[in-house]
């Protein structure tokens, strides 16, 4: 199967997409880091000072809310990854058809057999 149709795609999209998708992983493994930080200082700090308006939350606990919100972030990071390598193969793979293809527009091979040979000429347009 040839993933360059023909020649007109060179897997610039797939490495623009798979480029974008891992900065995204990045940004939101970041992100899933900071939240994580954050809940382990707020649950350290609401020890000590249990009545402290940062403590109280309309819903749920705030530190939890904290790991909930690192872990969606670090589980979709995840995700997200795995995408963009599939997306970074798709392009490699791409590229490769698309010059294989452009490599054969004009080829001279030898063949042969037991009484015969020549060479052939191959043009593609």
């Amino acid at each position: 199967m040839d993933l360059s149709d023909g020649g007109t795609r060179s897997g610039a999209l797939e490495y623009s997409l798979g480029g974008v998708t891992a900065a995204v992983s990045a940004a939101l493994i970041a992100f899933g880091g900071v939240q994580l930080s954050r809940a382990v200082n707020l649950r350290a700090f609401c020890a000590e000072n249990g009545q402290s308006t940062e403590c109280d939350a309309l819903i749920g606990n705030p530190p939890v809310n904290y790991f909930v919100s690192g872990g969606l972030s670090l589980g979709f990071s995840a995700l997200i990854a795995v995408a963009s390598g599939m997306l970074f193969r798709r392009a490699v793979r791409t590229q490769r058809a698309y010059r294989a293809w452009h490599s054969e527009q004009v080829a001279l091979r030898p063949w042969g057999g037991a009484r015969s040979g020549g060479l052939s000429l191959t043009l593609r347009f």
